[in-house]
């Protein structure tokens, strides 16, 4: 693909890479196609725009943007309040404990264990260190994971 000022490459396309993705409704624009070593160097959310803006890399190789306050945690609350998920009979999985994934971090301690399938090492939280898949691929650690908890 080549890239053009006039004509940035905004799709939902998982063929088109590099792509910009703006989720519907405008709830998050995610640039994909930008390792993550490089997203926190080349982006940043502007100073005037803090206040209502989370910009973070995700993944390997994604930089999100979202509304501030709008986390994978909202969704855990709320499984939470209703009684669909129990602590101590569930567990959370992720690639990004530190971008996307951070707000499924924090029941780690607290009956909700968070496993990293798996994502570099940098990107680990001291706290997590031990709960992470380091041999296989995301969907095989993902799958192995379940499958240890499911025998």
């Amino acid at each position: 693909h080549s890239m053009e000022a006039e004509r940035p490459p905004v799709s939902l396309d998982r063929g088109c890479y590099p792509r910009i993705e703006v989720r519907e409704s405008n709830s998050a624009v995610v640039f994909c196609g930008v390792p993550i070593t490089w997203g926190e160097r080349y982006f940043h959310v502007p100073e005037t725009l803090l206040q209502v803006v989370d910009g973070k890399p995700t993944g390997r190789n994604c930089y999100d943007c979202t509304p501030r306050g709008l986390s994978k945690a909202l969704v855990v609350e709320h499984l939470l309040r209703t009684g669909e998920v129990v602590c101590g009979l569930a567990i959370a999985l992720g690639d990004s404990p530190l971008g996307n994934d951070e707000g499924l971090t924090r029941w780690h301690a607290n009956g909700i264990p968070f496993v990293s399938v798996p994502g570099p090492a940098a990107s680990i939280p001291a706290l997590l260190a031990e709960c992470r898949v380091t041999r296989l691929s995301h969907a095989e650690a993902s799958a192995a994971v379940l499958s240890r908890l499911a025998s």
